[in-house]
């Protein structure tokens, strides 16, 4: 006894399931987690070693998101260096996912330029090594910096 009208009330139902099925998908976001600056022995292409005192190394990652807190360490790059690199972990509502990711400064002085950079198949909290293309001032000092973070 399936009439026009069943179709039609079949066909409602199925466009208002998906279009609500749609509505509620998840929106993919990215974040820095974890940045490792001196992460591999030498200097050839991280930032060299610094002690925090007389006994002990600056702690590797210098710089992680814990619960909604950023914790910080100095890091230093040989002036002449050529090839700097980091290693990155992002955090993720979402897994296996294509990502263009590109990284500035904001504010303050530093590396002029981060990086931008394709992830593919980029699976959540996956350590990425990412080569830094900005120029590093030439002199000594401490310096404080934003690092600006855009994922597309």
């Amino acid at each position: 006894m399936a009439g026009p009208w069943t179709d039609v009330l079949v066909i409602i139902f199925l466009l208002f399931y998906f279009s609500v099925q749609f509505s509620f998908s998840t929106i993919p976001k990215v974040w820095p987690i974890e940045i490792k600056f001196d992460y591999e022995p030498g200097h050839n292409n991280d930032a060299v070693n610094i002690k925090k005192n007389r006994y002990n190394d600056v702690p590797v990652p210098e710089w992680e998101y814990i619960g909604g807190s950023e914790i910080s360490e100095n890091f230093a790059y040989i002036k002449g260096q050529t090839s700097r690199k980091i290693k990155v972990k992002f955090g993720s509502n979402c897994d296996r996912m294509n990502l263009f990711v590109s990284a500035s400064v904001t504010s303050g002085t530093g590396i002029e330029k981060i990086c931008t950079f394709f992830l593919c198949d980029y699976e959540s909290e996956e350590e990425v090594e990412l080569t830094i293309e900005g120029t590093i001032l030439g002199s000594v000092g401490k310096r404080t910096f934003t690092w600006k973070w855009d994922y597309y």
